[in-house]
């Protein structure tokens, strides 16, 4: 499945002679901007000057449409009717292309000519999309390339969804439908995998969280070493299986494992190569998946407590120790709130920042989205690590619950994450 080429953009370039009376002036500037689109990476670009060149069947792929003149509306509409995803780029701006080009551009009437096409666009058809400068223009196509490696990825589910996980699918078509292949695995292979970890591996992850803890309450240095065990093993399992995402039910291998994999999930998720969610929750793991596409930040997975006030507490035991990859949090190591063995982290994460809160459905293929803003409060009798959050609209928050876990990612990446999320053909739900 993977390396298959699923949002593959194609631009055409819309011009009529009319405004381009000298072939060969439209010939140097569509090569111009051929060459400047193929430097950006779109391998096909092509010329459209009259009613013939558009597609009569459906077309794969994803249409850059590029009108450099008037009178080629109704050439844009017709071609993009053809195509699943649809870009309009303003191509008479400055600094889309060179200022010698732009202006010609505007001459030959380019300007009205796309506030049209985008008036009708936006209306009419169900996936389009609309970049103004050339900045926007290189997020549309880092987002189409964001689309396609979801699209390529692989969500290993470690065992089965906990019980009490009610919200995602059983069904693992309501996931391939819109990406992620998914492979469930055995508990039993992680543990298998577990007891050969070479003592030196495991040793290793365990003096990287227990030598940088600010503090160290319950864990033993051997608890320690056990759940960096655990750890390296989940990273090899996910390699073995060339999987982008795991989702692991973890309580059921308190026992066998003599550990929890609290650790675990916070070793990978710091590392941000590849990302966990615990409980076995898929519809965390593909928001996660998600999130990652769009975001700078590391993810965290957690429990919402709501207050009379309508702040939020979120928790659980599996925080990053980064927020990003140049931001190291302070932590201190705990046990499993809840089994009381293990290990798990009480990470201090960042107070007056805006953050990004968001849960995909796999029930009705949706995605909630809401900002938020970090503040301090008392210690809650809770999972370990605790972020208190004042949301954008706690009303609509409650009124559009997926699931008890959502993800947090600490940057605002919503209005990526809305686009990314509509090109791969989800309902966005916001504020």
């Amino acid at each position: 499945m993977k390396n298959n080429l699923f949002y593959k953009i194609k631009a055409v370039i819309f011009a009529n002679r009319r405004y381009w009376p000298i072939d060969a002036e439209l010939q140097s500037t569509f090569g111009e901007i051929e060459k400047d689109l193929k430097n950006l990476g779109i391998e096909e670009v092509s010329l459209c000057t009259d009613e013939s060149t558009v597609p009569i069947s459906k077309v794969d792929g994803v249409l850059l449409a590029v009108p450099i003149s008037g009178s080629v509306q109704s050439w844009v509409l017709n071609t993009a009717k053809h195509y699943h995803q649809v870009v309009l780029l303003a191509s008479y701006v400055d600094e889309v292309f060179r200022p010698e080009i732009t202006h010609k551009l505007l001459y030959a009437n380019a300007a009205p000519t796309f506030a049209e096409c985008w008036s009708q666009l936006r209306q009419k058809h169900p996936s389009s999309f609309v970049a103004i400068t050339r900045g926007e223009l290189y997020q549309k196509l880092a987002l189409f390339r964001a689309a396609n490696k979801i699209k390529n990825s692989r969500i290993v589910l470690i065992g089965d969804m906990e019980p009490w996980v009610l919200s995602p699918s059983r069904d693992f078509l309501a996931y391939e439908q819109f990406g992620p292949e998914l492979i469930q695995v055995s508990q039993q292979e992680l543990l298998e995998i577990a007891k050969n970890i070479p003592d030196a591996s495991a040793k290793k992850i365990a003096d990287s969280y227990w030598n940088n803890a600010q503090k160290i309450f319950e864990p033993s240095y051997e608890d320690c070493i056990k759940a960096g065990a655990l750890a390296a093993a989940i990273d090899e399992l996910l390699g073995r299986y060339d999987a982008d995402a795991a989702a692991i039910a973890c309580f059921n291998l308190l026992a066998p494992s003599g550990t929890s994999s609290c650790m675990g999930v916070s070793y990978l998720n710091t590392r941000n190569t590849k990302i966990i969610a615990c409980e076995g929750d898929l519809d965390s793991a593909v928001t996660m998946l998600l999130m990652k596409e769009v975001s700078k930040s590391n993810l965290w997975m957690a429990n919402p407590a709501f207050r009379p006030d309508k702040s939020i507490c979120y928790s659980h035991c599996t925080a990053p120790t980064k927020t990003s990859q140049n931001n190291t949090r302070p932590y201190i190591l705990r046990n499993h709130h809840e089994s009381g063995i293990g290990v798990s982290l009480q990470t201090l994460l960042p107070l007056n920042e805006r953050v990004t809160i968001a849960r995909f459905s796999s029930e009705n293929s949706s995605i909630f989205m809401m900002g938020a803003q970090t503040f301090e409060a008392d210690y809650k009798p809770v999972c370990r690590t605790q972020l208190n959050l004042r949301p954008d609209d706690s009303e609509f928050l409650i009124n559009s619950l997926f699931g008890c876990h959502q993800v947090i990612a600490f940057e605002d990446c919503q209005k990526s994450l809305a686009e990314l999320s509509m090109i791969l053909g989800l309902k966005v739900i916001q504020a």
